[in-house]
């Protein structure tokens, strides 16, 4: 023979409100300095590899303002990891979106 549970229902008041879930709020994003760069200088360069450069000493000191130490790091990715990297420079929130 099985011995017997008792379970007890728990009966929910119609006016109860679910649990709420805390939720962390995320400090705000802090804004990435625009560089000032003369974007004719950079149009006018053929190689890529100096347009690189050029976007890459733009971008750095703005990072670095914001993250750092890591601001090599994210230079070094934004340059490999971004087709449009001329965009950089050019456009405010395609920086910021692309480091944060």
């Amino acid at each position: 023979m099985m011995p017997t549970q008792n379970f007890q229902s728990q009966a929910v008041s119609p006016n109860m409100q679910p649990p709420v879930q805390q939720t962390s709020t995320s400090p705000p994003v802090q804004q990435i300095r625009f560089p000032e760069v003369n974007i004719q200088e950079l149009q006018s360069m053929n190689d890529r590899a100096d347009r690189l450069k050029f976007v890459g000493n733009a971008i750095y000191f703005p990072i670095n303002d914001v993250h750092g130490e890591m601001a090599g790091k994210i230079t070094g990715c934004l340059l490999d990891g971004v087709a449009e990297f001329e965009r950089l420079v050019s456009e405010p929130e395609f920086l910021t979106q692309n480091v944060h």
